[in-house]
């Protein structure tokens, strides 16, 4: 079934709509979930995002069904692990990548909650700056959640080439953000 047919389930308040989803979309969904909180809560947090996606379309209109579900279970599994980690649990791969970006991004703050649209816009404009092979690794290591060693298998490339890539990448990121005036 196509993102329109599926939107269109969804504009009519269609049950089905969630069954083609979970259909369609719900391995990688959950692949993503796992990646960022593991396999005990990621059930939990795809099932967020679906109930999410029902409650923001209408009047959100996606183009991507992947795209937008993708992003509502990224979101999900991260309020998920926040909420764990103030427990102490889990999330080591996801919290080491959020650290490697640390670096590169600036700090939460009520100044930076203001700019976030315009941080975003600067992102994925340098974003659109890279190479496609660049870009794949940097989306697979901070916005999938992958090691640097899955990363390596499914480019063909050595686990300390991906390492020294994403190093580079977030250097350039870094400058990038500097010059658009983005204090880091």
């Amino acid at each position: 079934m196509t993102d329109r047919s599926i939107t269109e389930l969804f504009f009519d308040r269609d049950e089905e709509a969630l069954a083609v989803c979970v259909k369609q979309y719900g391995r990688m969904l959950r692949a993503l979930a796992v990646r960022i909180i593991g396999p005990n809560a990621a059930d939990e947090a795809v099932n967020d995002a679906y109930l999410a996606a029902w409650n923001s379309i209408p009047p959100q209109k996606p183009q991507s069904m992947l795209s937008y579900l993708s992003m509502l279970t990224r979101r999900c599994a991260i309020d998920i692990l926040k909420h764990d980690n103030r427990k102490k649990r889990g999330g080591d791969v996801f919290m080491l990548s959020l650290e490697e970006l640390g670096e590169c991004i600036p700090a939460d703050s009520a100044e930076a909650e203001f700019d976030g649209a315009l941080l975003k816009e600067s992102v994925n404009g340098f974003l659109g700056t890279l190479s496609e092979k660049t870009r794949v690794v940097f989306m697979q290591r901070y916005f999938w959640s992958m090691s640097c060693s899955e990363i390596a298998e499914l480019n063909g490339m050595k686990t300390s080439a991906v390492k020294m890539q994403l190093a580079r990448t977030r250097e350039r990121l870094r400058r990038h953000l500097e010059e658009e005036g983005f204090t880091v």
